[in-house]
């Protein structure tokens, strides 16, 4: 008798621990799956935040070793510039030195060079000196003379 109630318990045991070693497996795989699943979602928003503070050359350079020969946007130039009229050329070094993505000021300075310039009214010239007034402290710095030729 006894060893039949040894047998059954045997059984028993060897039953729970196959339904163990089962809901084991099942929960791994499932952990796995939603372990994957949250890395995706925690990429994508890395991704969406990414994409709202840089332009796409920008996330692009962050991947790469060096901004050597790297093909800047035209948003990408003009956001250096306002930068630049901003902070001035020391704080846009800096923020170069910070590793933040943007053309050195060289490349600013050939872009500005192509720039062609047609009589009349240049608003976006204005748009420039409107940011750069902004950083004078003295009124004195925010008086300017126009002069048509």
């Amino acid at each position: 008798m006894s060893d039949v109630i040894i047998h059954n318990n045997l059984s028993n045991n060897d039953h729970l621990y196959k339904s163990m070693v089962f809901k084991i497996h099942h929960y791994k795989k499932q952990l796995r799956f939603l372990s994957d699943k949250l890395k995706k979602n925690e990429t994508n928003k890395s991704a969406e935040i990414l994409k709202s503070i840089f332009n796409n050359d920008q996330i692009e350079s962050l991947s790469r070793k060096s901004t050597k020969f790297m093909k800047w946007s035209n948003p990408t130039i003009c956001k250096a510039l306002k930068i630049t009229f901003s902070c001035g050329n020391n704080g846009y070094e800096e923020m170069l030195k910070q590793k933040i993505p943007l053309s050195s000021q060289r490349t600013l300075r050939r872009r500005l060079q192509m720039l062609k310039f047609d009589s009349g009214v240049l608003d976006e010239v204005f748009k420039f000196l409107e940011i750069k007034i902004q950083t004078f402290q003295d009124t004195h710095e925010k008086e300017c003379v126009l002069i048509i030729i």
